[in-house]
């Protein structure tokens, strides 16, 4: 995991933005499956702060709910679930 971490390009905190608005503009206009490659895209491409990660992930849940694939959403969500992952 951590050589795989390695060789990942890392995003800017404006580089995220950018990238939710965009996310969120195509969740807006009902392209959800599109919005869902972005994320998964980014998630596996780049190295990110843990904030956002969780970020990323939680529109990952959401874009997942939009299209009916609630254990997919509760899923996705779970590391963020646990205690440890709060601290």
């Amino acid at each position: 995991e951590k050589a795989r971490a390695s060789r990942l390009k890392t995003l800017s905190d404006e580089s995220v933005q950018k990238l939710l608005e965009k996310i969120e503009e195509k969740l807006n206009e009902g392209f959800s499956a599109a919005a869902e490659k972005i994320i998964t895209d980014t998630l596996a491409s780049y190295t990110l702060s843990k904030d956002d990660r969780a970020k990323l992930t939680g529109v990952l849940s959401y874009t997942y709910e939009t299209q009916g694939r609630y254990p997919e959403a509760l899923k996705i969500i779970e590391e963020f679930d646990k205690e440890s992952a709060l601290r």
